[in-house]
C-alpha cells in the first residue's frame, strides 16, 4: 500500500493485543515508515486521531457485540472499513457509510483501502452518510423512539395514556 500511496500513515489506537509486539516487529523489520502504535488512549482523545484519519479501520475478528467505535469514526465524517460481523453490520450498510469485508481477509481489506484511498470523492460521500447513520443512534433521537413506542403501547391499552420527555442532546 505504501507504494501506491506513499503519502499514507498507519496510525494504530487503542490498547493492542497478544500480538502488538509481533506487529512492531514486523513494521521494523520490513522498515515501513509512517506505521505509529500510539497504545491506549482516553476517551477524550479519541475524537481528535478519528479527526486526522482520512479513513477509519475496523479490521475486528469477532466478539463485537456493537459497533461504537464506527458510530464514533462516522459522526466525525470519516468512511468506514470494517469486518462484516454482526456488531458492525448492524450499525453500518456496506457501500453506504463505508465497506464491509470478510473478517481475516487480508485481499479484502486491502481491496477495500485501495478503494477509499484512490477516491477523495467516494470518502467524502460516505463520510457524509455516516454523519446521518450516526445521528440516529444519538441519546436524543434513541429517547424520541423509546418514548413514542410506549405512548404507542399506552395508546393501545388506554386512550388517555401519553407519556412526554425532553431528551438532552447528545454527540456520539
Amino acid at each position: 500500500m505504501k507504494n501506491e500511496f506513499p503519502d499514507s500513515r498507519l496510525i494504530v489506537v487503542g490498547p493492542g493485543t497478544r500480538f502488538r509486539g509481533k506487529y512492531q516487529k514486523q513494521v521494523r523489520d520490513y522498515g515501513l515508515k509512517d506505521v505509529h502504535f500510539i497504545g491506549p488512549v482516553s476517551d477524550g482523545e479519541l475524537p481528535s486521531y478519528y479527526s486526522t484519519a482520512d479513513i477509519f479501520c475496523a479490521p475486528a475478528t469477532g466478539q463485537e457485540s456493537f459497533g461504537i467505535v464506527l458510530l464514533e469514526a462516522m459522526a466525525l465524517g470519516k468512511p468506514v472499513i470494517a469486518s462484516n460481523i454482526e456488531g458492525y453490520a448492524g450499525v453500518m450498510t456496506d457501500g453506504k457509510e463505508g465497506l464491509l469485508v470478510p473478517p481475516k481477509s487480508a485481499d479484502g481489506l486491502a481491496k477495500a483501502l485501495r478503494t477509499l484511498m484512490a477516491d477523495e470523492e467516494l470518502r467524502r460521500q460516505m463520510g457524509e452518510r455516516g454523519i446521518l447513520t450516526a445521528k440516529n443512534y444519538s441519546w436524543q433521537h434513541v429517547a424520541k423512539k423509546v418514548v413514542a413506542y410506549y405512548n404507542k403501547v399506552l395508546d393501545e391499552s388506554s386512550p388517555k395514556g401519553i407519556l412526554e420527555c425532553e431528551a438532552e442532546p447528545a454527540t456520539i
